[in-house]
């Protein structure tokens, strides 16, 4: 499976060997950045996502995570880290997104 949910103060990463999904506050919409390893070109965007609440953006991140390991079980697990990360980081910011 992926490797645990890293998180910096600014970005929410959860990676594999095939798959890389970032996400990170900008401005007051969440962004959730699906790309995938290329060693000659770097890293190749596969999707990109906005979502002005924190509810959806986690919709999207346990079905992206879901769909790149085939199994269930992990994109809830990263969908519930993700969640607490971006409830954190809107306490920190003070912003009210959603984050229920």
């Amino acid at each position: 499976m992926g490797e645990d949910p890293g998180s910096s103060n600014d970005r929410f990463v959860w990676s594999t060997d095939r798959y890389r999904l970032t996400i990170w506050l900008d401005e007051d919409q969440w962004t959730i950045q699906h790309t995938a390893p290329n060693p000659l070109l770097g890293p190749l965007v596969i999707s990109e996502a906005k979502h002005r609440q924190a509810k959806q953006a986690v919709w999207e991140v346990m079905t992206r995570v879901s769909k790149a390991t085939r199994d269930n079980e992990e994109g809830v697990r990263v969908a519930s880290s993700a969640a607490r990360w971006m409830r954190q980081v809107g306490e920190d910011r003070s912003i009210s997104l959603h984050c229920e």
